[in-house]
């Protein structure tokens, strides 16, 4: 009976985060991790509002107003999740900005209504994950909608898949 000694390779993968709240009016818009994100707002926009709106509790959101952006760039990664917090109303406002990151597609999305408010629409949760190849610095860009849109936070996870080997070794038993 012959051993044959394999060395074990692990699957990880580095996961870093960078989250905007726009909880000051300051352009560009500074992450905890110091990572900028410029705000470009367009036609009909009001700027960044620090009060509740339409009696939710929600506080500190830039109205991005007709096709307005926000960009910034990320850390190297091969899927990026990002999550933004946006209001939604079924009339002005009831299309998602959209994500974009040259060279990657998306693979899921989901919406979840995180504040109602007791007038009209609420603040909603999009999570959308895109993938592509592992690009050193790859950049974000959040494009309003063409009627508007508020934006109260984004959060962006760059992952990255990191393969090692293991030192330990496992023995298989190879007969003949």
């Amino acid at each position: 009976m012959k051993f044959l000694i394999l060395p074990l390779i692990a699957l990880n993968s580095c996961l870093y985060a960078s989250e905007w709240s726009f909880s000051t009016p300051d352009n560009p818009s500074m992450a905890i991790d110091g990572k900028a994100a410029v705000i470009d707002v367009g036609e009909f926009s009001t700027g960044w509002w620090g009060e509740p709106f339409l009696e939710t509790e929600t506080t500190g959101f830039w109205d991005l107003g007709a096709s307005g952006q926000v960009t910034a760039s990320l850390a190297p990664a091969n899927r990026i999740t990002v999550t933004t917090l946006e209001w939604m109303d079924g009339g002005i406002f009831s299309e998602w900005a959209a994500i974009e990151i040259a060279g990657f597609t998306n693979v899921m999305t989901y919406v979840t209504e995180v504040e109602p408010s007791p007038l009209l629409g609420g603040w909603w949760q999009k999570v959308q994950v895109l993938q592509g190849p592992i690009t050193q610095t790859p950049q974000i860009t959040i494009h309003g909608s063409a009627n508007g849109t508020l934006l109260n936070n984004l959060t962006v996870q760059c992952e990255v898949p990191v393969v090692t080997r293991t030192s330990r070794a496992r023995n298989k038993a190879v007969t003949k």
